[in-house]
């Protein structure tokens, strides 16, 4: 029993640890976005092919709040092309891997540090509503999304908001974030 409760806490530690284990510095920021920048036609490319494609499914939206799936989204986007690999490991990367998890890292503190507000406007929302079209919304898909999407953002180490929060503005403009718009 107790080799089983060493097993599940070392998996557990092993598991989890990607979600706490980076650490982020001014000089990765700065590699980070001038890196990011570097690739970022290469990445509008690709997301002109991805608004083309048919199969594309809100519940992918969900998927982008999880580290591994973002890591896993930029790792293959650049796996077939080496101009991408190139650049990344010109800029200091021991590989494209490294570069994103890092970017998985960024990405959901940047969302969660420019998202977590727009909560606070859905809430105020919420209570202007009469009690009928709360419960109507609050039992909408809508909403459930909205609940998901704010557990899983609250769960950015906080470390993690507090590195990003100097490099806003470049992030805003690495990332094609319009401050017209509702969302990220």
């Amino acid at each position: 029993m107790v080799r089983k409760v060493v097993l599940f806490a070392l998996v557990s530690l092993f598991v989890f640890s990607g979600a706490y284990a980076m650490n982020l510095s001014a000089s990765d920021m700065e590699r980070f976005i001038k890196t990011t920048k570097a690739l970022s036609p290469y990445f509008d490319a690709l997301d002109d092919d991805y608004d083309d494609y048919d199969d594309y499914d809100d519940e992918d939206d969900m998927a982008v709040l999880n580290a591994e799936n973002i890591k896993q989204l930029v790792a293959e986007a650049m796996s077939g092309n080496s101009e991408m690999r190139n650049i990344v490991r010109g800029n200091g990367y021991a590989s494209v891997e490294t570069y994103a998890e890092q970017y998985a890292h960024i990405m959901r503190a940047y969302m969660a540090s420019s998202g977590m507000g727009q909560f606070g406007e859905l809430e105020m929302a919420m209570a202007s509503m009469s009690p009928e079209q709360r419960q109507a919304f609050e039992n909408s898909p809508m909403f459930q999304m909205a609940l998901e999407t704010k557990k899983q953002l609250a769960s950015v180490p906080e470390s993690h908001i507090q590195a990003i929060t100097p490099y806003m503005s470049q992030l805003h403009e690495v990332f094609g974030h319009d401050d017209d718009e509702d969302s990220f």
